[in-house]
């Protein structure tokens, strides 16, 4: 292998967040199938109906859990069936979601189920340029530290590869501070991460 610098350099950049994903919705038990599915399923409907008054439905809302399962008391013995239907919904105007909570846990009732509120961007690209841009200059500068180290003069880049990561998770830079009539939420930022490692060849 010719002689040569390799070094990585890291970038980040943040943005607001326009975009809130809201997983949420009922669960019961009874005692038998249809009983529960009855009701989950009037209080589901009601969900949907509170989503659709904020203007919520359509392509930006799909079911993403519906189970049935036995349920069965501290000694094993079968009492029923749980049932659990959850929606999950996009929505795109992030002063929106508090209210947006508000109103879909308040149509659950006591059977809501609230899975998680995450929020992101629709469209990452400036932001991952951003950091990409930042990740070059960091390991530009490192490889012409190096090579003036080491008494050398630093040639062009002859390998290149990336690594992208954003911040993630249920509750990605998100506070819910309650489930109620304000339902407090903060977006907060939404960060991406560009690792780059190159190799650099030493001019002659």
């Amino acid at each position: 292998m010719k002689a040569g610098i390799t070094v990585s350099g890291v970038g980040s950049a943040a943005a607001v967040p326009d975009r809130c994903v809201l997983t949420l919705g009922a669960t019961t038990t009874a005692r038998t199938v249809g009983e529960a599915m009855t009701s989950v399923n009037e209080r589901v409907t009601a969900v949907l109906s509170a989503l659709a008054e904020k203007g919520i439905s359509g392509p930006d809302v799909r079911t993403s859990e519906l189970t049935i399962w036995p349920d069965h008391d501290r000694e094993g013995n079968q009492t029923g069936f749980r049932v659990r239907n959850i929606v999950r919904a996009e929505i795109s105007d992030i002063s929106s979601v508090g209210d947006v909570v508000a109103a879909a846990t308040a149509a659950a009732g006591n059977m809501a189920e609230m899975q998680g509120i995450a929020f992101h961007l629709k469209d990452t690209g400036p932001v991952e340029a951003e950091a990409r841009r930042l990740a070059w200059a960091a390991a530009q500068a490192k490889a012409e530290n190096l090579a003036s180290l080491a008494g050398v003069r630093l040639g062009a880049p002859v390998s290149i590869a990336e690594s992208v990561g954003s911040s993630g998770g249920p509750m990605p830079r998100a506070k819910m501070m309650a489930i109620a009539e304000a339902a407090p939420v903060e977006a907060g930022s939404s960060e991406v991460r560009v690792e780059v490692q190159v190799r650099f060849a030493l001019a002659g």
